[in-house]
């Protein structure tokens, strides 16, 4: 086994494992217990299982728990691709080893479908604490009950519904049964809401707007979905940390999302998927919400910057049109005067404010850094490439914010052939300058990362984690990763009126 292998093994058993423990982990560890209101797990958008949460829900967090599905069978193929040696039997033995759970006994009769964990936004649970359940879609609902019964030392009261019989715990929590679903609540009244909406009276998160369109834009199979409401869930954590009886205290801290005109993106739904393939791991997320002065960092397109820099990049970040974003923000609505005022604590401060708003809105191309091993392993290269249209400003605006770094000799300063270039030697930026040796984008291993992804490349950030481990760990010198290369990358894009992101850890590509 190679020593990525070695490294990745365990981790990435216990990564995997972690999901799959979410139900077996952190939901029964806390229902085979005496307290009574459950914790949350993650979580997939489980449509059927959905149709049991009231459409109040601020956070729904839900995890696909068939494990014969072919998202946990790619998850696995994937998993010993670099290294991890069967973690299913890893969590079994963790699982009995640890919290002396039985799997056959104790796991299996919650496995086969959804395990679902959400909050309500509209109601409170007997403590004054927002009110929410764990339910599981399940191989023996009833059997998972009586796991829980068995576990739990404390007594219940039985009661009943409109005909579904429940178990109101002396110590916290509600048991019921209802079809091929074993539903743990924080209390009676959101048992009863859920029973409700089981039978079509109160409208379902699964029929809900925002929930269908986001559940629609991340389509396809995957091992877990979340769907959260930032306004909802924002409002209730203020109401559970705000003092009681406290006033609202003169000068209070500015809203700076607002200012700049992101606060209607984190008032909107989010929503989160988590799926798997052949050869990657992907989380992609779609926002409801307007992203105001960000939508010109979102736009695709292919990066020049990709193309120049050494193939042995190990971290590469590129964005497009910057002074787009600052026109956007600020332009001439005096949202630049009231930013100051909120985060300058002098007028001292003002000219290098305003020295930094004139650098940014030179950057009306391709803004991009690489990182990559010097050629003696010791240390690393760095570049900061721009594409400028007006040289001569470019250099003047650069050369007097970065002038005590340039006269110190720390960076090197290159314009040239509309590009702005900064970095520790003029040797270095000459050499991505002139475009010597094989590029990144040429690269095998930064192909097949970005393959993984089902969208164009916009705004991203990739990083070769094979090759920052190799060049950081002074133990792997030497060693051999040719036959192991994992990249990681992340894209924030605008596809479908929606900024959506999408990350991917996976494998493959070695050149």
């Amino acid at each position: 086994m190679s020593i990525l292998s070695r490294l990745t093994s365990t981790r990435l058993a216990l990564v995997l494992g972690a999901a799959l423990a979410i139900a077996a982990i952190v939901v029964l560890s806390f229902v085979l217990s005496d307290r009574g209101v459950p914790a949350p797990t993650d979580g997939v958008g489980d449509i059927p299982t959905a149709h049991l949460v009231p459409d109040d829900a601020m956070l729904y967090v839900a995890l696909s728990t068939d494990l014969d599905s072919p998202s946990w069978g790619d998850a696995f193929d994937e998993s010993e691709d670099v290294g991890a040696e069967d973690p299913l039997a890893q969590l079994r033995e963790l699982l009995a080893s640890e919290l002396g759970i039985d799997w056959d006994e104790e796991v299996e009769p919650f496995l086969g479908g959804a395990a679902v964990f959400f909050i309500s936004s509209s109601r409170d649970g007997d403590a004054g604490d927002p009110a929410g359940a764990v339910i599981f879609r399940a191989n023996d609902a009833s059997a998972a009950e009586a796991v829980i019964l068995d576990r739990r030392s404390d007594s219940f009261e039985g009661r009943r519904y409109r005909d579904v019989p429940y178990k109101v715990m002396e110590e916290g929590g509600v048991l019921a049964v209802i079809g091929d679903h074993f539903v743990y609540a924080a209390d009676d009244p959101t048992l009863r809401a859920i029973v409700d909406t089981h039978f079509g009276d109160t409208r379902a998160l699964a029929d809900a707007d925002d929930f269908r369109r986001l559940r629609n834009a991340l389509e396809g199979d995957a091992l877990a979905f979340v769907y959260i409401h930032p306004g909802n869930l924002a409002g209730v954590m203020e109401e559970a940390l705000e003092p009681s009886g406290a006033e609202e205290a003169p000068g209070e801290e500015p809203d700076i999302l607002a200012i700049v005109g992101l606060d209607k993106l984190f008032a909107e739904p989010i929503g989160v998927v988590v799926k798997t393939d052949e050869d990657s791991f992907r989380v992609e997320a779609a926002m409801l919400g307007d992203p105001g002065p960000l939508v010109p960092l979102l736009r695709p397109r292919d990066s020049r910057f990709a193309e120049m820099v050494p193939a042995e990049t190990v971290v590469f970040a590129s964005a497009y049109d910057v002074a787009g974003v600052v026109d956007e923000a600020f332009g001439d609505t005096g949202l630049a005067a009231r930013l100051r005022d909120a985060v300058l604590e002098s007028a001292d401060e003002e000219g290098e404010l305003g020295l930094v708003e004139d650098v940014l809105s030179l950057f009306e191309g391709e803004l991009a850094l690489a990182l990559w091993p010097s050629a003696d392993a010791d240390d690393f290269e760095f570049v900061i490439l721009a594409e400028v249209d007006n040289e001569e400003y470019a250099r003047e605006l650069l050369e007097e914010l970065f002038a005590e770094s340039l006269d110190a000799g720390e960076v090197a300063l290159l314009v040239e052939d509309g590009i702005a270039a900064l970095g520790p030697t003029t040797a270095a930026l000459e050499a991505v300058l002139d475009g010597a040796g094989p590029s990144l984008a040429a690269s095998g291993h930064f192909a097949a990362t970005v393959s993984s992804l089902d969208n164009e490349l916009a705004t991203f950030a990739y990083v070769d984690v094979t090759g920052l481990l190799a060049s950081t760990l002074d133990e792997l010198d030497g060693l051999d990763f040719e036959d192991d290369t994992l990249g990681f990358i992340v894209n924030l894009l605008w596809e479908d009126d929606r900024m959506q992101v999408e990350a991917a850890l996976a494998s493959g590509g070695s050149d």
